[in-house]
């Protein structure tokens, strides 16, 4: 559940006072009725026709939903995808739903369970995708900038592809949601490799969470566009999990409407960056991975040489897929990856995007992390200093001379993306 705010903020009152400023997600006064707002956007759905007259009855759906890795309220939303699809004359032996796992660990049976529900168990058959399956992948095309569209054979096989998610901030993409059910969701590795370098060859890598029409999101866009998907359905939470916004439709146009309603929430304004920033990385925190998106938020709010606290469980470690590779070249600059790509010792791919991603972090700020689930060895390969506490670490990041030191604190730092203010002070 992730270090809790005032477990933070006593640690912080303790030893430096009180803090510059308290970042957290907008709580909204009220929520919206899940049931009531996907009915309503169903029946009027933005920028396309509505399902029953893109798919004609008997036709063959895939249903594309998120993982463990997102909120999104399956058990809820899916259930009555389901019974609407019924009335289309599309019958539950012919829906399928994959889980777009893009390159994260599959769920087990147990977790799709109470991820899903018992509903939507019984009626439909729910699979993971398998993004280095050979067997499971087919190449569809190449984009006009060279991506190579490469999808789970399922979505070639069914007649109408829809996507279930969630909107919040993200590093690469700008922001989660829409076509990124597909890509990086179901696409084979090679895929998304060359969005991942996509991201990795801009001038300010640090630079594209938030900015809803980035390059790396408009080709996402497109490979979704030549893989296949037409329709999705999208949620935002506040700060208090409650949903208060959902949008369904065509996947740019309605994402985009979305992307709208979660700069409200997660886009959190601050005077200036300040000496230390301490982020509790729930919910991004099942292991660094996912981690070093909040890691990559904070670094916006703290000053050129700073020091970012990083406070989370991470239970599955570094990544049970790629922790190896990060432990590895975790101290490396972006200077010495690229000569590493160079000489042939490093091939372009996901987890190379991630490692200049964590170079350019490493290159702005110093990283004290607070971790049960990353043992010292884990911390010193990725270039992190340890703390067993944000006592610890407060005290580690105040050692440096400084009489005073401006402190930040962000909490639910996975979705939390700071902005300097009009006018403020860089």
């Amino acid at each position: 559940m992730g270090v809790r705010r005032d477990q933070i903020t006593r640690a912080i009152a303790s030893a430096v006072g009180a803090p510059e400023f308290v970042l957290a997600p907008h709580v909204e006064a009220e929520g919206l009725s899940v049931l009531d707002a996907l009915r309503k956007a169903l029946a009027a759905p933005t920028g396309t026709l509505p399902l029953a007259q893109l798919a004609a009855a008997g036709s063959r759906v895939l249903v594309l939903a998120d993982d463990l890795t997102r909120p999104t309220p399956r058990r809820q939303l899916l259930p009555l995808l389901l019974d609407h699809l019924n009335e289309a004359g599309i019958p539950d032996e012919n829906i399928e739903i994959l889980i777009a796992l893009g390159t994260h660990r599959p769920m087990t049976a147990g977790e799709i369970q109470e991820a899903f529900g018992n509903e939507t168990v019984r009626r439909v058959s729910i699979v993971n995708h398998d993004f280095r399956d050979p067997e499971a992948l087919v190449l569809v095309s190449v984009t006009p900038s060279g991506t190579p569209v490469v999808v789970n054979r399922r979505v070639l096989a069914a007649d109408l592809v829809i996507g279930v998610g969630s909107i919040v901030p993200h590093p690469e993409a700008g922001w989660s949601g829409g076509a990124k059910i597909l890509q990086p969701g179901v696409c084979g590795e090679e895929t998304t490799a060359f969005t991942h370098m996509l991201a990795a060859r801009q001038p300010d890598h640090l630079a594209l969470a938030g900015w809803a029409d980035n390059p790396v999101r408009l080709e996402i866009e497109q490979v979704a566009r030549e893989g296949g998907l037409r329709f999705i359905i999208n949620v935002v939470f506040d700060g208090s999990a409650k949903v208060v916004g959902l949008v369904a439709g065509d996947p740019v146009e309605a994402h985009r409407l979305g992307v709208g309603i979660a700069r409200r929430i997660f886009v959190r304004e601050i005077r200036r960056p300040v000496d230390v920033v301490v982020v509790d990385a729930h919910p991004a925190d099942i292991d660094y991975w996912q981690g070093v998106k909040p890691l990559a938020f904070a670094v916006r709010a703290v000053r050129p040489g700073g020091t970012v606290v990083l406070v989370g469980d991470f239970v599955d470690g570094v990544s049970p897929i790629y922790g190896s590779e990060l432990c590895a070249y975790g101290t490396m600059t972006a200077q010495q990856l690229r000569a590493e790509e160079e000489n042939g010792r490093l091939a372009a791919g996901v987890c190379t995007e991630a490692m200049y991603l964590h170079a350019e972090i490493l290159a702005r700020a110093r990283v004290v992390c607070v971790s049960a689930g990353l043992s010292r060895d884990d911390k010193s390969a990725l270039g992190f200093l340890h703390a067993e506490t944000v006592e610890d670490a407060l005290s580690t990041a105040t050692d440096r001379g400084r009489k005073s030191l401006s402190v930040g604190v962000i909490l639910q730092g996975g979705d939390v993306l700071p902005a300097l203010r009009a006018g403020g002070r860089s």
